[in-house]
């Protein structure tokens, strides 16, 4: 489960955020990048802990390997995802609508663009996944 090119990745993840972290830091950047860059530092350093224990603890890794083959997992994990995509194209189309009531026609403009990107890579999803299946 945890390979070697991942565990490269993950630690390559690690040194990048807390790369960004500094660059923002040394640079007196007040943007996004200092918190992109700890947020990429995190789900590296994270996955790079995880990786760890599943090569040293065997209980854990048996569970984990268990929970990635589970039938009622995956089911769940993907009713998650579908409940999500749901929920975010609902929350999307109110937010440009609430939006444009309140003259904040760059931000209305936005939400839109956002949902139709989204709802035409579920179209081209469900296109190519109905020929492969």
């Amino acid at each position: 489960m945890y390979n070697k090119k991942k565990m490269t990745l993950y630690a390559l993840y690690l040194v990048l955020g807390v790369g960004i972290v500094i660059a923002s830091i040394w640079l007196d950047d007040h943007s996004f990048w200092g918190g992109f860059g700890g947020a990429i530092a995190g789900v590296g350093g994270m996955r790079l802990y995880l990786g760890l224990r599943y090569r040293k603890d065997a209980e854990f890794a048996k569970k984990t390997d268990y929970t990635y083959q589970d039938e009622r997992m995956l089911y769940l994990a993907d009713k998650a995802r579908s409940v999500t995509f749901i929920l975010s194209v609902l929350a999307l189309a109110l937010a440009s609508i609430v939006l444009r009531f309140c003259q904040m026609e760059p931000q209305a403009n936005l939400c839109a663009w956002i949902l139709m990107g989204m709802v035409a890579v579920y179209w081209l999803a469900y296109w190519l996944l109905g020929k492969k299946y």
